[in-house]
């Protein structure tokens, strides 16, 4: 049974990042600065970003429920773990939000690759 979990995961993660996936880019830093060893890739994943406020919705009740409420200024970056399997991500990384108004950067100030098959990097504002 794990195995079939594993594989409707797959196919789920797969499904997701076409949808609602978006063009970003992955500049690698070290110390602020841009790391040699490293170089910039384009990739494709799903960004949430939070409310401009800390206020999720104003109707209230179980309306308030039906999402994952991010503080603001902070955002993750989900991405699909066997479409980048040798991508590195670390902390102070920047990453640019290639299809949105004005391509917001953001840094990364975590990286989670324990949460198969999806790599979950929690961002904040750069």
């Amino acid at each position: 049974m794990p195995i079939l979990s594993t594989l409707a995961e797959t196919q789920r993660a797969v499904i997701t990042d076409d949808a609602f996936g978006e063009r970003i880019l992955v500049v690698p830093r070290v110390k602020g600065q841009v790391d040699p060893d490293r170089s910039e890739v384009e990739i494709v994943g799903v960004l949430r970003t939070g409310p401009v406020k800390d206020a999720n919705m104003t109707e209230g009740g179980m309306a308030q429920s039906w999402r994952t409420m991010l503080s603001a200024g902070k955002a993750e970056l989900h991405l699909d773990q066997h479409r980048y399997p040798d991508l590195v991500i670390r902390k102070d990384d920047e990453i640019r939000a290639l299809e949105r108004p004005g391509q917001p950067w953001f840094a990364v100030e975590t990286f989670d690759d324990r949460n198969a098959p999806r790599l979950i990097i929690g961002l904040s504002e750069s």
